[in-house]
């Protein structure tokens, strides 16, 4: 079936995703001499992360994976309903328009060549 450019289905490598995954990120850090590593702002920015973040990091293999320590959420009664709430500072109505906001780019994006 031919879908033809703009309409139809379109495969997941043509959407910029391979397998399911989002495209990585990827940046080469300097350790000082304190032994510290700065993330950079775009990825900060993508993990919601701000000051005093909790990560967690792994040693797997030969490899060094850092990610984002859950934390603790809960479900309140407020009037007739229940809401969840995060973290201080965390804004749940942003993360979500950002997401939002990253999906429909990585859809676009095949169209945009």
């Amino acid at each position: 079936m031919n879908h033809g450019k703009r309409g139809g289905r379109r495969n997941g490598i043509e959407n910029g995703i391979k397998n399911g995954k989002v495209p990585a990120m990827t940046a080469v850090l300097t350790l000082d001499s304190s032994g510290r590593l700065v993330l950079p702002k775009p990825f900060r920015d993508k993990m919601h992360l701000q000051a005093g973040a909790k990560l967690r990091l792994d040693m797997v293999g030969d490899k060094l994976e850092l990610s984002q320590e859950e934390e603790d959420v809960k479900v309140v009664r407020r009037g007739k309903r229940r809401v969840i709430v995060g973290w201080e500072g965390f804004d749940a109505a942003k993360a979500v328009r950002e997401m939002r906001k990253d999906q429909v780019e990585r859809l676009e994006a095949p169209f945009r060549k």
